[in-house]
């Protein structure tokens, strides 16, 4: 189960400040278009034969079927997407306090029409996991590991 959401929205709601749609906003930003870096570009095109074979990936990776150029505008619209339905369940949770909002948005990736999706997609492709698998993950906080140096 992909933990990194979880792992940031739980750390976000627990010791952060802001809300989601504040951390969130730069990655909006950069998902609806950037001036691709000559380094991003050489990566793609060392992974293009990986990418091909995975359509999805491809048709963000590889637009019109080829590796972009340096300054060629890239962008993510399902990231996009998928931060501002995050996005959207937050602000549907106004009045329960911010970190119960941001927690909001972790449940709609895990428990709402978005874990469904990535279920449905991960099937489709002979994957394994399941709609299941996403509801019932929860990251771990555990205390910090410390020790008494000198």
């Amino acid at each position: 189960v992909p933990a990194a959401v979880d792992a940031w929205l739980t750390a976000l709601a627990r010791f952060g400040r802001l809300t989601f749609e504040e951390v969130a906003e730069p990655a909006l930003e950069l998902a609806d278009g950037f001036a691709i870096h000559r380094w991003l570009c050489e990566v793609i095109a060392v992974q293009r034969r990986r990418l091909m074979s995975w359509p999805s990936s491809a048709v963000t990776f590889l637009p019109g079927g080829h590796v972009p150029r340096a300054g060629e505008v890239f962008r993510q619209p399902e990231l996009k997407s998928l931060l501002e339905r995050l996005v959207n369940a937050e602000r549907g949770s106004p009045l329960r306090g911010r970190s119960e909002a941001i927690l909001a948005a972790r449940d709609e990736f895990y428990r709402g029409s978005i874990a469904r999706e990535i279920a449905q997609f991960a099937q489709s492709e002979g994957g394994l996991l399941t709609y299941d698998d996403f509801a019932s993950y929860h990251v771990s906080v555990e205390e910090a590991t410390h020790a008494t140096y000198r």
